[in-house]
């Protein structure tokens, strides 16, 4: 999948970006967890988010082509699958998107500074 450094893969629209805090994505620091089938859940340092996605910055490897369960403190675990992978940046699409209530209360709750 090809990507540039200023916008989302080709027809990735409202995915997260690799320059967060445009267009109905907003800039979060977030400590969450990021598991992957047989593995140990591994925190890592989400810092975009929108309704349909979050990128996120590990130095954890991933396997990319592997699902992938998120799980921010003090919401249910939501399902994502990967998009795209930047060295130790990873973007995720949510299966279904947020409900704009949870976006908007994860959003202002986490809002970078």
């Amino acid at each position: 999948m090809k990507t540039n450094n200023n916008k989302n893969p080709e027809g990735l629209e409202n995915l997260p970006l690799k320059n967060p805090g445009t267009g109905s994505n907003r800039s979060v620091e977030i400590n969450a967890k990021v598991t992957q089938t047989d593995s140990k859940a591994v925190t890592v340092s989400i810092h975009d988010i929108s309704k349909t996605g979050f990128s996120f910055k590990s130095y954890t490897e991933f396997n990319i082509e592997k699902k992938m369960m998120l799980k921010i403190p003090g919401f249910e675990a939501l399902h994502a699958t990967f998009v795209w992978k930047d060295d130790d940046q990873y973007g995720c699409r949510f299966n279904r998107p947020l409900h704009s209530a949870i976006f908007e209360h994860i959003a202002l709750k986490k809002q970078a500074e």
